[in-house]
């Protein structure tokens, strides 16, 4: 089964995953938009929370998810219908690939987090989906993502093909049947597409014995930041803020995310902040 077939193990995953939660709550909060998309939504880990804030100040707000796996729209659907009426009302869920996508309307607000344009590998693919976020931003609106930095310590090392796992999650007690989940990860870095191709391995445990482990390969892009920047302008894109961290520190070179906050180029005027460094 693939990475993107499995929402329990999904859920598993991005569960163990919640240091980013607020930062997305706050910018639902300063930017106060009226309709958002999120892009690569999965089961919906961020949309309860940004939800919540969208219509703590707009009983209208409306989100759209669009994800590849209708397993895991499917899941997004529960969830929220477990919530109740009016928040499953406010969120329409849609399948689409995030390269190629065309919905009826324009969004106040795009957002791509958990760093899953990492997993467009080619500028084709990565350049199509930039386009497509610019068609389908509102005037005025915001495109947002999150993207890890390339490590270069680490990808030294994968360069060098050591398949030391690293521990990416340590979790005690996601479930009622099992006391504690382990996440690992290996992975080989090609300098020259700038992939990684990466193995996860997933173990879980109950009473400190190993009930099950589950591998799954894939494969990521890791951006460097001008390559990123140059993307997006070509896309009709330029970033307005830029963060290095889910606490909003500046972006520099100690950052290990970049969190950066564009517009269209055409709005790049006096009524646009201008880029922090």
């Amino acid at each position: 089964m693939g990475i993107w077939d499995d929402p329990d193990l999904y859920d598993f995953a991005a569960n163990a995953y919640q240091h980013d939660v607020l930062y997305w709550e706050w910018l639902i909060e300063a930017q106060r938009p009226g309709t958002v998309l999120e892009l690569a939504c999965g089961t919906g880990r961020l949309i309860v929370p940004m939800v919540g804030v969208g219509r703590s100040y707009n009983p209208a707000f409306r989100l759209v998810g669009l994800d590849s796996s209708e397993s895991f729209l499917d899941r997004a659907r529960a969830k929220l219908i477990a919530r109740g009426p009016e928040w499953a009302s406010a969120v329409e869920l849609v399948r689409g690939d995030m390269r190629d996508f065309a919905l009826d309307e324009r969004f106040d607000l795009i957002v791509l987090g958990f760093s899953s344009i990492q997993y467009l590998l080619t500028i084709d693919d990565q350049l199509a989906c930039f386009h497509q976020i610019r068609r389908h931003l509102a005037p005025g609106g915001r495109f947002a993502f999150e993207v890890s930095r390339p490590w270069v310590d680490v990808l030294i090392e994968l360069d060098a093909n050591l398949l030391k796992p690293l521990l990416e999650a340590d979790v005690d007690q996601p479930t009622p049947e099992i006391d504690r989940y382990l996440r690992w990860v290996v992975g080989r870095y090609d300098p020259v597409t700038q992939n990684v191709a990466t193995t996860f391995l997933h173990e879980f445990y109950r009473d400190g014995v190993m009930q099950e482990r589950r591998i799954q390969a894939t494969m990521i892009h890791f951006f460097f930041p001008c390559e990123l920047e140059l993307l997006c302008r070509i896309a009709g894109l330029a970033p307005v803020e830029r963060y290095g961290g889910y606490n909003r520190r500046p972006y520099d070179e100690r950052s290990r995310l970049y969190l950066w906050i564009m517009a269209a180029q055409e709005q790049m005027n006096s009524t646009v902040r201008p880029a922090s460094n």
